[in-house]
């Protein structure tokens, strides 16, 4: 198999599963990171057009709200005004 070069300066590649040389490997990670939250970025903003909101609003409040109520039913000590 023939070495591989890096993709961004053509330089040979620190392995033959790496995208980049050395110098360049840093540069590679930037631009990945980067990619990757712009397309965060545009998921979120997407969901939040279409009215959705996967944080822990909504469903996810309500379950964990009946959750509180059944242990502060079954362990009244957690209650305020219970001391």
């Amino acid at each position: 198999m023939p070495p591989r070069l890096c993709t961004a300066c053509g330089a040979l590649a620190v392995s033959r599963w790496s995208k980049y040389c050395a110098a360049c490997r840093e540069i590679g990670r930037q631009n990945q990171k980067a990619a990757t939250s712009r397309a965060n970025q545009l998921r979120w903003a997407e969901w939040r057009e279409r009215g959705i909101d996967p944080t822990h609003g909504g469903e996810a409040a309500a379950k964990r709200g009946a959750a509180i109520r059944q242990s502060n039913v079954e362990k009244p000590r957690r209650r305020k005004d219970a001391q």
